[in-house]
């Protein structure tokens, strides 16, 4: 039987006290790249959520103003050919064009539009449109403006911007 005897500073042997020494160099190293790779991972995931508060705010104007348009027409007809405001803002999707945040700050600027949206806006008949609704993809996402729509009725400057921070909710 033979014994096999390493030096204490044999390279061959991944046991001696210098390799282990290496070693331990390297699993600070790893360690550092790895707590490099989870903050870069967070400033990722940060920019993606904030993207999504971009992509999600884009098409609510578009959707909540035909929303509105149906509203005044399904029970404010009368209102709807009398009002200059609210009959431009019916007449904007006839003529092929989407609803803006400047369309809803114009319609919430005449007091009677703004009246009715906000009796719209507080009651259950949305969450019925919305839901209902089959261009919506995510209602949860539509659901989630409607208070900053809500707040736009009164104060119109307040749809500057419809993104959401983290905080708003």
């Amino acid at each position: 039987m033979s014994y096999l005897f390493f030096e204490l500073d044999d390279p061959l042997n991944p046991s001696t006290l210098n390799n282990l020494e290496e070693k331990s160099l390297f699993e600070v190293c790893d360690q550092q790249e790895r707590e490099k790779g989870y903050s870069s991972l967070d400033s990722i995931q940060n920019q993606n959520q904030q993207n999504k508060s971009h992509q999600e705010a884009k098409n609510i104007p578009k959707n909540m103003g035909v929303l509105i348009k149906n509203y005044f027409i399904n029970n404010y007809k009368d209102l709807a050919r009398q009002n200059i405001t609210i009959k431009k803002f019916i007449s904007k999707v006839n003529n092929k064009k989407n609803y803006t945040r400047k369309d809803l700050k114009v319609l919430f600027s005449n007091e009677q539009a703004r009246f009715i949206c906000k009796e719209y806006f507080s009651s259950f008949q949305i969450i019925k449109d919305i839901l209902k609704s089959t261009k919506i993809s995510d209602s949860e996402v539509v659901l989630k403006y409607v208070k900053k729509l809500f707040i736009g009725t009164q104060d119109p400057q307040s749809l500057s911007s419809l993104k959401y921070s983290n905080y708003d909710f």
